[in-house]
């Protein structure tokens, strides 16, 4: 598909807008579109020198005066943008306007509307992000509010469909009669680019910066009225010392030669990442924006911030705690309010983990998307894998905040894999080991406030597998542990399993034969198998051992009409042998697992599989740690 983005300026002119649609563009092009952006050429920088990706983007000639002079960003174009538009969406399958009042955004909405008159014609989509700015003028604010019931009513009504950053903006454009109700799409934030320092890697960056024990405060933006970078110079002096003001962004208030204040100018995006995980709180006394794109960037990072208050922020900070503070634009407030803040290690710490908490549950891309969770699978017996490494990968994922982990070992079966066979088994960790690395990676996901769920699942305390576990309902299938409990599970893909109560089926394993069958219009399936009554009993056996930790006795044997001691003498007595290991205890209501069973749930629930009959019994091995270890961890 062709997309075309139209806004007032491009990277690297630096700004929220400009930020966003760069990020668009990068992830639709991965995902195989054409992806074009028509924008201004007004930025006295360079993309190289940023390091900025320019696929894409067609820069026309305009004037910046009134961004430059007056703090307005509205560059006035050249003719050239009439024909540079028509071409481009007389190509397009989706024309993306950015912002309703800035001429490129409406002539582009407008054109295509025009030519939708005829037959076909590209979807058209327009993206509000602020809505009003009030101005310090009252002449500048009565000509906008102007320009919106004109320009602004006819770019709105020229789309399809309109999108808003919060519903203070939303209520705005409704006003103006859209053609379809607005849709509310708060910005997200690449959680990986912006996201709190490792081990080591702030005091590392402070000193590569250059550095001391003094707090730095970041400023990060275009240094242009709106942005309040007056009053965050006025309240540095104000603060005598207490931090140190670094500057970073363009634009035409740059400051020279202050006390107190380091200007970095503007600088890539990735560096900008580094400087949030090297400061100690960010400072933005903005008005006027629909939410500060640095502030989300600050607080994915961990980083505190003081900001004016606004309105529309509302739905946005709901719930981030002690780590923001609302400041009026006055100088004095503000160098009060970060010297506190600064000052405090304990305060500056509970307000960094607020921010980090925060921003992971609601400015990440998968959350501002509409995935309702985020889970991760995390891999231990990898080769050359070590407790330390081990330990570092579990903190990370656990600071990331999934909603769900899966602690899973790896397999090594080259014979089932030949890629496998690349692998060199002596680099494997040995049974001992595998048991150290998982004992580690739970023990940091436990300390991280997760909940274990069955042998190798944890979960946040609110997910739905906890309250499934608390309540008795958790379930296991062939993808693992779930809430869901159904007698018909289909699969569909490669390999993929499908449960229909009564039986098992299994697509085929080679992608050859999968597609052979597919193409051919038949059923996928390479094998199958019918359960029998006892394979359901043994089932439900293993199934409660594996999510509950216990069975409860009396409870199976009025379900299945059977008397527990002599349908499974042969088992009980394995049963005991596990017990003189510490792994279970055992009476005849109940069995449960120790502490140390839950670890090896598989070894016991193994005992109930009747097709590992006449298979040696699973090796152990001894080590000075503990007595014994089984190969299924």
């Amino acid at each position: 598909m062709r997309i075309l983005f139209v806004s007032h300026y491009a990277t690297p002119h630096i700004g929220g807008v400009e930020t966003v649609i760069r990020s668009l563009r990068r992830e639709l092009r991965r995902r195989g579109h054409d992806v074009r952006h028509v924008a201004s050429n007004a930025s006295h920088l360079k993309s190289e020198k940023l390091g900025y990706d320019d696929e894409g983007v067609i820069r026309v000639g305009a004037l910046n005066v009134l961004e430059n002079r007056l703090g307005v960003p509205y560059p006035i174009f050249s003719p050239r943008l009439a024909p540079v538009l028509a071409r481009e969406i007389a190509q397009a399958d989706v024309v993306h306007a950015h912002g309703f009042l800035y001429q490129s955004s409406v002539l582009a909405l407008i054109w295509a509307r025009m030519r939708r008159r005829g037959p076909g014609g590209p979807a058209l989509v327009m993206t509000e992000h602020v809505g009003h700015v009030p101005y310090d003028s009252r002449l500048l604010d009565r000509v906008e509010r102007m320009a919106i019931g004109s320009v602004g009513k006819l770019a709105v009504r020229s789309a399809d469909a309109v999108i808003v950053l919060n519903r203070e903006v939303g209520a705005e454009i409704e006003a103006l009669g859209p053609r379809e109700p607005v849709l509310v799409l708060p910005n997200g934030v690449d959680t990986n680019l912006f996201r709190p320092p490792l081990e080591g890697e702030r005091d590392a960056l402070r000193r590569e910066l250059g550095w001391d024990e003094t707090p730095r405060v970041l400023f990060v933006g275009r240094l242009v009225a709106k942005k309040g970078i007056e009053a965050a110079l006025a309240a540095t002096a104000a603060a005598d010392g207490a931090f140190r003001l670094v500057v970073a962004g363009p634009g035409p208030l740059q400051p020279q030669g202050l006390p107190g204040v380091d200007v970095l100018g503007p600088i890539p995006s990735e560096r900008v990442a580094e400087l949030y995980r090297a400061a100690d709180a960010l400072l933005l006394p903005s008005r006027g924006e629909g939410f500060p794109v640095a502030v989300q960037e600050a607080m994915s990072s961990g980083l505190p911030v003081v900001m004016s208050d606004d309105p529309s922020y509302g739905v946005h900070l709901a719930g981030a705690g002690v780590g923001v503070r609302f400041v009026p634009a006055m100088p004095g407030v503000i160098a009060e309010e970060l010297r506190s803040l600064v000052s405090d290690p304990a305060a500056l710490a509970a307000a960094g983990e607020a921010v980090l908490n925060h921003a992971r549950q609601a400015f990440a891309w998968a959350r501002q998307a509409g995935f309702t969770g985020v889970n991760v699978d995390l891999c231990y017996g990898l080769p050359a894998q070590t407790e330390a490494g081990m330990e570092r990968t579990a903190r990370e994922v656990a600071r990331l905040r999934p909603d769900r982990v899966a602690l899973f070992g790896y397999a090594h079966v080259p014979a089932m894999k030949p890629l496998q066979r690349r692998i060199d088994a002596a680099a494997l960790p040995d049974v001992a080991l595998r048991l150290r690395l998982f004992r580690v990676a739970r023990e940091v996901l436990l300390a991280e406030g997760y909940r274990a769920v069955g042998i190798d699942h944890f979960a946040l305390p609110g997910d739905a597998l906890v309250r499934a576990l608390d309540e008795g309902r958790l379930h296991r299938n062939f993808q693992g542990y779930t809430t869901t409990v159904t007698d018909t599970l289909l699969g569909f893909g490669l390999s993929a399993i499908s449960d229909f109560g009564g039986a098992l089926a299994q697509n085929q394993r080679s992608l050859a034969g999968y597609l052979a069958a597919t193409d051919a219009g038949r059923l996928a399936t390479e094998r199958g198998f019918v359960r029998t009554a006892e394979d359901r009993l043994r089932g439900e056996i293993i199934r409660q051992l594996m999510c509950t930790f216990a069975l409860d006795v009396p409870a199976l044997e009025r379900r299945f009409a059977l008397t527990f001691a002599d349908r499974f003498a042969r088992e009980l007595d394995e049963l005991r042998r596990l017990g003189d290991e510490g792994l279970l205890s055992l009476s005849p209501e109940r069995i449960t697992l120790t502490p140390a069973g839950r670890l090896l749930a598989r070894n016991v629930a193994v005992v109930f599989d009747a097709y590992r009959r006449g298979r040696p019994r699973l090796p152990v091995v001894q080590t000075g740690e503990a007595r014994r270890f089984s190969p299924t961890i």
